[in-house]
C-alpha cells in the first residue's frame, strides 16, 4: 500500500542549464554524448558544427522544409522531433542522456504548435482560415501566431497555449532518455528585493515559460567561469530566481564541471576535462 523508499538516488533526471554565450556550455555537455558509445546524445535545435567531438541529432538537417514560413517549419522541425521519439522508443529508449540545445529556439516552434493546438479549437476555427471558405487553410506564410489572439476580457489569450504546447514539447522530449538536460541562454534582469534593486540572471525564455521548465526539472543551474574553470551553481540567493535542485548531492552548491589544461592542448584534444561525476555519481 505505502512505498519505503530506503535508499536516496542524489543524481537529478532532469536539469535546466544556463549561461552566457561563448562559456562553453555546449563542449562541456558533450562529454555526456560521445562517439564510441551510446551513452546520450544532443538534440540540436542549431546547425551542427565541427568544433568539438559528440553525438548530435540535428533537427534541422533531418527536416525536409515545404515552406520556410516560421510557423509552417516549426511544426516541421517538431514533426521531427516527434518522429525521433518513437525511433528511440522502438528501440526501447538506448540512451541515458538526452540534451537539448536550445530551449530558446524550441520556444519559438512551440509557438508555432500553439497555433496549430489553437486552430483545432472551437475558439479558433476561424484562425488563419480563408475569410470566404472557413474550410480552406491560408498559406503558412499568411499565417498569425495565436500570440496575437486577444480577448476582450482577458487580454491577450495565446500564452495560455504557448505554455501548454511548450509543456507537450519538454514531456515529449523526456520520453527519449532517462536523464535529460535543457540548455537555455542567460537573461540578465533586475529585481526589486526589500528596498535594493538587486542584479540577478534567469533563463532567457517568455513570461511564465520560466516557470514551467523550472517545475519541469530536478534542478536548475547557473553556468560560471573563473579563468580556466567552469562551475554550476545550484545555490539559492535572496532574489535569485535561477538557481536551486532537490537532490540532495548537487543542493546549494557550486560544483566544478570542467577545466581548461592549456598544457594538454593537441591536435585532436581541446584540453577540457570534465567532471559530470560532481553531478551523477554513477560516471
Amino acid at each position: 500500500m505505502f512505498d519505503l523508499i530506503d535508499e536516496i538516488d542524489g543524481r537529478p533526471t532532469s536539469i535546466l542549464l544556463y549561461g552566457p554565450p561563448k562559456i562553453g556550455k555546449t563542449r562541456i555537455v558533450s562529454a555526456l554524448a560521445p562517439i564510441d558509445r551510446e551513452l546520450g546524445f544532443i538534440l540540436s535545435t542549431e546547425p551542427v558544427k565541427n568544433y568539438f567531438r559528440g553525438r548530435f541529432f540535428d533537427i534541422r538537417k533531418n527536416t525536409k522544409l515545404k515552406s520556410k514560413a516560421p510557423l509552417a517549419a516549426g511544426l516541421a522541425y517538431i514533426r521531427t522531433i516527434r518522429d525521433l521519439a518513437t525511433e528511440l522508443e522502438k528501440r526501447e529508449k538506448p540512451f541515458e542522456y538526452v540534451i537539448l540545445d536550445n530551449l530558446s529556439d524550441l520556444e519559438t516552434w512551440a509557438t508555432a504548435l500553439a497555433t496549430w493546438n489553437f486552430m483545432q479549437t472551437v475558439q479558433g476555427k476561424n484562425w488563419n482560415r480563408s475569410e470566404t471558405d472557413r474550410k480552406i487553410l491560408l498559406p503558412p506564410d499568411q499565417w498569425n501566431s495565436v500570440l496575437e489572439v486577444t480577448s476582450k476580457d482577458t487580454g491577450s489569450v495565446g500564452y495560455l497555449y504557448l505554455r501548454n504546447a511548450l509543456q507537450e514539447l519538454l514531456d515529449l522530449i523526456a520520453t527519449m532518455a532517462n536523464r535529460v538536460i535543457y540548455l537555455g541562454h542567460i537573461k540578465d534582469i533586475y529585481q526589486e528585493v526589500t528596498t535594493k534593486e538587486v542584479a540577478t540572471s534567469t533563463v532567457d525564455l517568455i513570461g511564465k515559460n520560466k516557470t514551467i521548465v523550472s517545475r519541469s526539472v530536478d534542478a536548475v543551474g547557473q553556468f560560471k567561469a573563473v579563468k580556466n574553470k567552469r562551475f554550476i551553481s545550484f545555490v539559492v540567493k535572496d532574489g535569485d530566481v535561477g538557481a536551486g535542485a532537490r537532490s540532495w548531492n548537487i543542493s546549494n552548491t557550486e560544483v566544478l564541471i570542467s577545466e581548461l589544461f592549456l598544457e594538454n592542448r593537441s591536435e585532436g584534444n581541446d584540453g577540457v576535462v570534465t567532471y559530470w561525476e560532481n553531478i551523477f555519481n554513477n560516471l
